[in-house]
């Protein structure tokens, strides 16, 4: 075979994934770059470099003869393989066949193969064959971002499989990517960038070192020295950024640009030009954080004031108290106190209004207008930029997910709705409230069309019979087809998944990480929705088991079934009392929780020993609803494959129910607390549909088969 120096460095830089050590990879290059020395093109034997590599090299001899052995013995790369790794585009298909050869020359041992198998695994779950490898790049960076999108579920394999599977796929891919052959080590500096890396480090700048490191790899491959690297480079940079598959190259040049402007300043003697980032950096760095307490004192005092007077609050006190009980009657708790408490908006409603009324606030104030009242607030430029703003956000967030911005969304809906009330509230004009309303009909994704209104006049909106979001219809279909029940036994086992290895644990007396902790909430959380599928502001702020009013009856005997009860008053609807009684199974893990997991919950956030919640947050407070969201979203995804949210659990209740009797649409109903069977039917009325045509197909293939399988007349 040809061992020319071009033709050993391809095979060194292909095979490098391979290489028995770091150290053997390092002296093969050593050894090349010696012999490159002494004759730029041929190495016709082993002998006719041993003087090469004598010569000029460092007393580290014998192990350049290592490396020079084993790359003498790398096999020769097939030519559409090296053309593909010298355009940086190699694609898994390459980088099995280059695990096959080395496997079949003993430079990989026969075990390797098995990543081979898994990649075909992978190609067949996304691409339903499992010969399309070429469909997959040869970079860990994107193979992972891939992986990252699947679970264990997908490919009907335990945790531990699936982990040792994905860890085997990255190793192929990682064979032939491109950044990993980017790769320069400081010992293989030339000696004017060493230099400069040495008196950086003399002066503290290790850190940035670090950072300038991939505009260092370009300047040296291209013999570029320090003084000479210029805003070429940085283009580059850019270029070289997105072959190794960032998903937003110019942004990851960035932090780079700035470190080495750092290091120029510091370093005079090496004549370092300034560069400048990529013009559109700045954009892509997203919009500067507008925080409330950043609003002046006089704009705070707004909210404050909305606040009092709009929030729960308490009507005047009973001065006649003393005149109706004594202080010893055991009723006087009744009478005396505060007052009647007066419910406002709920909490959730008004951190949604405060958050609008920040960037109302701050679009003001942005365009040099101070607003004095909420009416100020709510003008026409502010509403704009507010709703510009979040349509941008939107379409920014779906363009890097990859999927189609949605103009018509409950996201937009909801935030019109927020400022047509506030608009009421303020006493802006039936003009400026109708204009509100009828953008909002426009962006609600359930109206598809507007009706003629023959009573009243004017047009009427006519809503779609399915009001399910997208995000949730999509969460919902992968409890369905072929994976459908591998996900819903998933499902029905996280609770168990995540709580019985704490139970050992605690049997133990042991004191439980803070990871620990918050799987025994998550898992007490799912348990809950499982059985009774409530609101997520009903699990954390409507789960009481202590207090004035607890609403969780936990009796002494543990064969007792903990028994819910949650106001009516404190439901979305109002519509009725909240009761469930749980299983024997769900009100033993509760016990546990409550018993041994609870109380280090509460010291690690700094509980008050007499908070009432279930979820106990610093003080008195409860868990934040989002931050219990996050556990369970986050730890269905890790531990089951499943996406969720705390509502998703009132669906798969409903796609249960219907699931086995499409008739219970009333059943489903009391179940989610609903105030009519309406809001039920328009939100499951195609689950629904779905079902009865199948049992309809079912009894008319009954049919059939009992009709023809009758004798007729002619045949008697």
């Amino acid at each position: 075979m040809s061992n020319t120096i071009n033709t050993l460095d391809q095979r060194i830089s292909v095979f490098s994934g391979l290489a028995p050590s770091r150290q053997i990879l390092h002296y093969a290059r050593a050894a090349l770059a010696n012999a490159r020395k002494i004759n730029p093109e041929s190495m016709a034997s082993f002998r006719s470099v041993e003087a090469a590599i004598c010569h000029g090299a460092d007393d580290r001899v014998c192990e350049t003869r290592q490396g020079l052995r084993w790359a003498l013995a790398l096999p020769a790369v097939p030519a559409g393989v090296a053309e593909r790794v010298s355009t940086g585009s190699p694609t898994l298909a390459d980088a099995a066949e280059v695990l096959e050869l080395a496997i079949s020359t003993g430079l990989a041992k026969r075990s390797k193969r098995r990543a081979i198998g898994d990649a075909r695994a992978l190609a067949r779950r996304i691409h339903k064959n499992p010969d399309a490898l070429t469909a997959f790049p040869a970079s860990r960076r994107a193979i992972k971002k891939l992986l990252d999108g699947l679970t264990h579920c997908d490919f009907g394999m335990s945790v531990g499989s699936y982990a040792s599977r994905r860890s085997r796929i990255l190793f192929l891919a990682s064979l032939l990517d491109p950044a990993r052959r980017q790769t320069l080590r400081a010992s293989e500096l030339p000696a004017e960038w060493a230099a400069v890396f040495q008196d950086a480090r003399a002066i503290g700048l290790g850190g940035q070192l670090a950072k300038i490191y991939p505009l260092v790899r370009l300047a040296s491959r291209d013999g570029l020295s320090p003084s000479e690297v210029g805003q070429s480079v940085v283009d580059m940079l850019v270029d070289a950024s997105a072959v190794r598959g960032l998903e937003n190259p110019r942004a990851s040049v960035g932090a780079t640009v700035y470190a080495w402007n750092a290091v120029a300043t510091r370093l005079p003697p090496h004549h370092l030009k300034r560069l400048t980032a990529p013009a559109d950096l700045a954009k892509m760095r997203g919009p500067i954080v507008r925080r409330f307490t950043d609003l002046p004192d006089e704009v705070q005092k707004i909210w404050a004031d909305f606040e009092a007077e709009y929030g729960n609050r308490t009507l005047g006190g009973n001065s006649l108290a003393s005149l109706v009980v004594s202080s010893n009657d055991p009723y006087a708790s009744l009478f005396a106190g505060a007052g009647i408490s007066v419910s406002g908006y709920a909490a959730n409603t008004m951190r949604n209004f405060k958050g609008l009324f920040t960037s109302l606030a701050w679009a003001e104030i942005e365009d040099g207008r101070t607003p004095t009242t909420l009416f100020d607030c709510l003008s026409h430029e502010a509403i704009g930029k507010v709703i510009a703003t979040k349509r941008a956000a939107q379409k920014a967030r779906s363009a890097a997910q990859g999927k189609e911005y949605q103009p018509k969304n409950a996201t937009l809906k909801s935030v019109l709705t927020s400022l047509i009330t506030l608009s009421r509230i303020a006493g802006r004009t039936d003009r400026d409230i109708d204009a509100l309303l009828k953008l909002r009909n426009q962006l609600d994704p359930t109206i598809i069309k507007m009706k003629r209104d023959p009573r009243g006049g004017g047009y009427r909106p006519v809503y779609a019979s399915e009001k399910m979001g997208p995000l949730h219809a999509e969460m919902l279909e992968q409890f369905s087809g072929e994976a459908g029940h591998t996900k819903l036994r998933a499902f029905l086992q996280l609770p168990e998944t995540l709580f019985k290895p704490l139970e050992s644990k605690l049997r133990r007396s042991k004191a439980l990480t803070a990871a620990e902790r918050v799987d025994g909430l998550t898992a007490i959380a799912i348990a809950i929705l499982q059985v009774c599928p409530i609101r997520r502001a009903n699990l954390v702020e409507g789960l009481r088991i202590g207090g004035p009013d607890p609403s969780m009856s936990i009796p002494t005997d543990p064969r007792q079934p903990i028994r819910i009860r949650i106001s009516r008053s404190e439901t979305k609807t109002g519509a009725r009392d909240i009761a469930a009684e749980l299983p024997v199974g769900v009100s033993r893990r509760i016990r546990v929780y409550v018993d041994k997991i609870r109380p280090q919950l509460m010291a690690a956030v700094g509980s008050d020993p007499d908070n009432p919640y279930l979820f106990p947050a610093k003080g008195q407070s409860p868990r934040s609803g989002t931050l219990v969201l996050k556990n369970i979203s986050g730890r269905a995804w890790k531990r089951g494959g499943i996406r969720l949210d705390c509502h998703v659990f009132r669906h798969i209740a409903a796609k249960i129910v219907l699931d086995q009797d499409p008739s219970a649409i009333p059943l489903v109903s009391q179940i989610l607390s609903h105030a009519s069977i309406t809001t039920t039917l328009s939100y499951y009325a195609k689950i629904n549909d779905v079902i009865s045509q199948r049992l309809y197909h079912q009894a008319l293939a009954s049919k059939i088969r009992s009709v023809f399988a009758s004798p007729t007349s002619d045949d008697e």
